[in-house]
């Protein structure tokens, strides 16, 4: 059963446009960041979790309530919640890839998070040693619990949460993405028991989000519609559908 979404996009695809989706709090965090292109990362990043929360819930995007209240400081960096829907999400960037997570909440005790990081690779850092990372980061993005605990005391497996600093009740699925070549990446649910038992994860491109285009239908499905106008053509100057 799927229990999020992951979208992909790449820095190309941020527009002009996309910042009159956003508030003026998020305009004015997103004006404190001094390099160019960590900006358009947090940009694309903040434009995306409107879109696809707005896809996930119905919604309207640029009247969705993003709050990202700190946890040890009045400053608005800290993990982005939805407090007027129910739906979990999530926010990662590294080199041209943004990646935004959106999953419904739930669990035993009401709650159930979501996570997901993504890496550039380092030629002097080994790639399993960077998709651990991720999975590890994936987690305590999860639980949303950032600085307050070290990524690297997180036991985890590929797919498995097997430890957690002060929290031994917490578990987790974890999921390897596929961000694209020279990049690592992963998910995690992350909650009391019980867990989804075969949950899975969704990913998608989201430059039909990004862009506002459709996917162009199949050729069928075109020739299938010129068809029918053609015949509502017909009857409508009076002559006999074909």
């Amino acid at each position: 059963m799927p229990v999020g979404t992951v979208w992909w996009a790449d820095l190309g695809m941020l527009r002009p446009w996309h910042l009159r989706l956003l508030d003026d709090t998020e305009r004015r965090r997103l004006a404190t960041i001094v390099h160019p292109r960590s900006r358009r990362q947090s940009t694309l990043g903040a434009v995306l979790l409107r879109l696809a929360v707005a896809r996930h819930t119905g919604a309207s995007a640029d009247r969705l309530r993003v709050v990202r209240a700190c946890p040890s400081c009045p400053g608005q960096h800290g993990r982005p919640r939805l407090p007027d829907h129910p739906v979990g999400v999530s926010v990662s960037h590294s080199g041209r890839r943004v990646a935004v997570a959106v999953g419904d909440h739930a669990g035993a005790d009401g709650w159930t998070g979501l996570g997901v990081d993504v890496e550039r690779l380092d030629p002097g850092r080994p790639p399993a040693d960077l998709a651990r990372w991720c999975r590890q980061e994936a987690v305590v993005k999860a639980t949303g619990d950032g600085l307050r605990v070290r990524v690297r005391d997180v036991t985890v497996t590929r797919s498995r949460l097997l430890g957690y600093p002060g929290r031994p009740e917490l578990r987790g699925h974890l999921w390897d993405l596929r961000p694209g070549p020279g990049y690592r990446a992963a998910a995690a649910l992350v909650g009391p028991p019980p867990l989804p038992p075969r949950p899975r994860i969704v990913e998608r491109s989201a430059a039909a989000l990004l862009t506002g285009r459709r996917r162009r239908p199949a050729r069928g499905v075109r020739r299938a519609r010129r068809v029918r106008l053609a015949r509502r053509a017909r009857c409508d100057r009076g002559f006999p559908a074909a």
